[in-house]
């Protein structure tokens, strides 16, 4: 009799934690609302026959809302501790930057005005990640996470010329495909059996690109290259299956 309870008490400790884990594992959909902040450092860098320069510049920086879906499944490698990999889509465009400028020059006494302006755009935003998790009560998962990202910058750009002579335009448009990686952290929490609520922060880095090249018509070379960083906090609700 004593050996029966023992072992049913055992049993109990030892199934306990693994049916409350079943939970956090499986496949599971979510939802997601996320703040992004984006921003992308510009250096410009040109040359010519009598000289070499640099010139650098912060873009975007602003916060966007943004929603996306994630899919992913869990494994238990013990009764405490979760593998998740998974994948995320973020649905539409969040503006970078939307900028203007204008000036006006005198050149012996020939008036020009310059106006300028500029967008840039992100946009087709994916991930893939993994993120081991740590259960710290029944009911809270707390987690790392390890990302691979690619997205698009669309930037759009026009300038013109005026003076006595007339105007001169010109514009670019371009989009630009950008891979970086983010490292992050979060928690999820059960809100009943088979729905959970997650939050978590996110920071990633996408590697440098060229945007623009060419020569100038007084024979300069120039080089416009985009390195972007998002900070990406979300919230998300997951169904489990």
């Amino acid at each position: 009799m004593k050996k029966t309870a023992i072992a049913s008490i055992l049993a109990s400790v030892l199934v306990a934690p693994s049916a409350f884990a079943a939970g956090f594992d499986g496949f599971g959909v979510g939802l997601d609302m996320s703040l992004k902040s984006t921003g992308a450092d510009l250096t410009n860098t040109f040359s010519s026959a009598n000289f070499t320069g640099k010139e650098s510049e912060s873009l975007g920086g602003e916060q966007n809302v943004a929603a996306g879906i994630d899919l992913n499944y869990g494994f238990m490698i013990n009764p405490e501790v979760l593998i998740r990999v998974g994948a995320t889509a973020t649905f539409g465009t969040q503006e970078i930057e939307d900028s203007s400028s204008s000036s006006v020059s005198d050149f012996g006494g020939v008036v020009s005005t310059f106006t300028g302006k500029g967008t840039v755009e992100e946009s087709d935003h994916y991930s893939v990640y993994i993120a081991p998790g740590l259960l710290v009560t029944d009911n809270t998962l707390v987690y790392a996470k390890l990302a691979y990202h690619q997205m698009n910058l669309d930037v759009t750009r026009s300038t013109t010329v005026t003076d006595s002579f007339g105007s001169i335009s010109d514009s670019v448009s371009m989009d630009k495909k950008f891979n970086g990686f983010g490292i992050g952290a979060g928690v999820e929490t059960r809100l009943t059996e088979n729905l959970f609520l997650s939050a978590e922060v996110q920071h990633v880095r996408y590697g440098k690109e060229t945007i623009d090249s060419g020569t100038t018509e007084f024979g300069e070379t120039f080089s416009d290259k985009i390195e972007p960083t998002s900070t990406i906090g979300t919230l998300g609700l997951a169904y489990r299956f």
